[in-house]
């Protein structure tokens, strides 16, 4: 009963949510022209006329936010995940405004990636009697070509194209390399292992990352003590 209500009120607060996170000046910024009305708005003044305009969100997170108050906004959704919703957590943004500091994050500030999998671990031990099982896998999308960042680095396998393909499941890669995982120091292997896979892909890293996309794709497999048996990604 408590699951279908936590999904009930995830329904309600909408199945797709906007969030606005704004970084802190950079050295080399003079100033800000934006401030924060409510805690879900936003306003930027244009400083030559003196014009405000006022966005509404669902979360706006100023220049001040912790990575821990980021995934206090979403934590709600990576659970809903292991109850067999699929959950989608999309970053969007210019390059330098902070894309990869809040998913990626660093070892003593994770990210979202570390801390959804934490979380999901954590959860999952919560559940007594229940039997679920997560996987992961790395891809890149680079030049409309899809790199499997967990592979085989062999030229061999380096030729191998992947494609998107539909199937009665969804969308799926065949092909793509998807690892068991069953603690948080195998995903810090996964992770690190993919990360050092899109390094190298190109000398000038920042011109090759700004032009690519990093998905980190989650599956799970649930049997709930009744035998129901789920999937989710």
């Amino acid at each position: 009963k408590r699951r279908k209500l936590h999904n009930l009120v995830q329904e309600l607060k909408g199945n797709i949510r906007v969030y606005v996170r704004v970084r802190p000046l950079a050295a080399h910024e003079s100033g800000s022209c934006v401030n924060f009305p409510s805690p879900d708005e936003i306003r930027i003044q244009n400083e030559e006329t003196g014009t405000k305009k006022t966005w509404q969100f669902n979360m706006v997170l100023n220049e001040k936010s912790t990575q821990t108050m980021l995934f206090d906004g979403i934590r709600d959704l990576v659970s809903s995940m292991l109850d067999g919703y699929n959950v989608c957590i999309f970053a969007y943004g210019q390059t330098g405004a902070g894309k990869t500091h809040s998913m990626q994050g660093t070892k003593e500030q994770p990210g979202i990636y570390t801390r959804t999998f934490n979380e999901l671990f954590k959860v999952a031990q919560e559940r007594k009697g229940w039997k679920i099982e997560l996987k992961g896998a790395l891809i890149e999308v680079y030049n409309e070509e899809i790199r499997d960042l967990l592979g085989d680095k062999s030229s061999s396998a380096k030729k191998q194209k992947l494609e998107i393909k539909q199937g009665k499941d969804g969308n799926h890669v065949p092909g793509l390399t998807i690892r068991t995982l069953t603690c948080p120091a195998e995903v810090e292997d996964m992770l690190t292992t993919g990360s050092e896979s899109r390094s190298v892909a190109c000398t000038d890293m920042n011109s090759h990352s700004s032009r690519s996309h990093l998905l980190v794709q989650i599956f799970g497999s649930i049997i709930t003590p009744e035998g129901k048996v789920c999937s989710s990604t």
